[in-house]
């Protein structure tokens, strides 16, 4: 083995050594109430429930090692963060071997990596992709092999071979036909169960929030200055009409997105051959599919970028190699910036806490952390977190809606009856009917309250 990867996997297990001790964050606890037994003797197996609810029993365990890599279930909290550590490795070393050291390590500790499998356990399926698109370029005599393997974990690395036009093996980019029929299932039932009919519909306007989307991403792979499962930026687009005005108005940030756009493509031209131009069309190809022409998912999430990152950083390396200074302030910022933001994903409370200093302007984090007190019956807290989320975005339904039932509860019916106004004036796309249906519900209590002076408690209604 080169020194060189010795230093490189130890470098990463010193920094992110201490992550091992940390507990489940967000999916990860979901995933966690799988378990449906944990027997203390040895002799008896382990039974988990799948998403459907079936119970299943861990077989042996390399089956039980298996259920954690790919995060089927989590019997407790170190064994799937070792996991996620060691993935995180091995893809480090495999940049190594594919693009150089330096790009190792940029990889290896740039902090918008974190959520993508470096450190969120929920995140490795993402890792896992990653993994198998290098492993195509440095492997291409089995690129077929390796490319369908990806179908059991992401579609992040659906487009990666189309980097392959850059190399000898060019005729392996038309590996993503397949990567359509292979992906269409998960792609449909995200169209259905993940969106609505303006996020999945593709028209001219939304070349705008694709643009943003772009420049957002790339800009935030470069200099990662705000880490968060939840960004304020287009956050909302495709939801609601007021969501839309904002996203689809050509702004700074689209000039920006536009400029980025043009310097990518403009650069893969002109250094055709080089280093850069690999990288950035790396980039490139990857990223294209997260930016918000057709939403599938969460708008703007670091995880989406998991693959396409890794080609920045092959770019980025070539800019600076010839640099030490520039080598040491790049690295001392990741690194940096990478150390304190780790604490994030220590649990739930702190993940909200650390989320909340970084994307302050998020609504929806006020309403994950007033979901979280709502659990805990901190009625008061919760409808003062809503309140914070609602001062943000007074358009947003769940700020309003929830915030009204916290009222209710509180017996503050006056208060609770304008919230719920104000929520029936700002209703999801596609949705109105459904949320018209909880504001009547919320509206009987309220009116059953005034009457029996008695609060029906199983007909609050919290919207997550």
């Amino acid at each position: 083995m080169p020194p060189q990867v010795i230093y490189l996997i130890v470098s990463i297990l010193i920094v992110y050594f201490r992550t091992l001790n940390y507990n489940f964050v967000s999916d990860d606890v979901d995933v966690s109430r799988r378990r449906a037994d944990k027997p203390s003797l040895k002799n008896v197996q382990e039974v988990y429930r799948d998403k459907k609810g079936k119970e299943h029993k861990v077989k042996n365990r390399l089956h039980r090692i298996w259920l954690h890599t790919i995060g089927a279930v989590y019997f407790e909290h170190s064994s799937p963060h070792l996991i996620t550590l060691l993935l995180h490795t091995l893809l480090c070393v495999l940049i190594y071997y594919k693009f150089g050291i330096l790009t190792a390590f940029l990889f290896a500790f740039n902090p918008v990596n974190t959520q993508g499998g470096s450190i969120w356990m929920s995140g490795k399926i993402y890792c896992i992709s990653s993994i198998l698109a290098v492993a195509i370029f440095i492997f291409p005599w089995i690129a077929p092999i390796l490319y369908l393997s990806t179908k059991w974990f992401s579609i992040n690395a659906m487009f990666a071979p189309l980097a392959f036009i850059h190399t000898p093996h060019w005729w392996l980019a038309t590996m993503p036909i397949i990567g359509w029929y292979m992906f269409k299932r998960i792609l449909k039932t995200k169209r259905i169960y993940g969106t609505n009919n303006e996020m999945a519909k593709a028209h001219l306007l939304k070349v705008v929030p694709f643009i943003k989307t772009y420049g957002y991403y790339m800009f935030l792979c470069l200099v990662p200055w705000r880490i968060a499962l939840y960004h304020s930026f287009l956050w909302g687009v495709g939801v609601t009409k007021r969501y839309n005005q904002d996203a689809y108005r050509p702004d700074k940030s689209f000039w920006l997105g536009l400029l980025l756009m043009c310097f990518t493509v403009s650069t893969i031209s002109w250094f055709w051959g080089t280093p850069l131009s690999f990288g950035l069309l790396w980039f490139f190809v990857n990223i294209l599919m997260w930016c918000n022409f057709i939403t599938l998912q969460q708008q703007i999430s670091e995880r989406c970028v998991h693959t396409a990152n890794i080609g920045l950083m092959y770019a980025l390396a070539y800019v600076i190699s010839p640099h030490p200074i520039a080598i040491a302030v790049v690295m001392t910022f990741y690194l940096t910036r990478l150390w304190f933001i780790m604490p994030m994903y220590k649990n739930e409370y702190w993940h909200t806490e650390y989320s909340k200093t970084e994307s302050p302007r998020c609504a929806y984090i006020w309403v994950s952390k007033g979901l979280k007190k709502n659990a805990m019956k901190d009625y008061v807290g919760a409808f003062y977190d809503f309140m914070e989320a609602r001062h943000i975005t007074p358009w947003e339904f769940k700020a309003n809606f929830n915030a009204a039932n916290m009222a209710i509860i509180m017996q503050d019916f006056n208060t609770a009856e304008n919230l719920l106004n104000d929520a029936s004036k700002c209703p999801y796309q596609g949705s109105q009917r459904k949320l018209n249906k909880l504001i009547s519900v919320s509206r009987e209590v309220i009116k059953q309250a005034k009457e029996k002076k008695v609060i029906d408690m199983n007909k609050i209604q919290i919207v997550r």
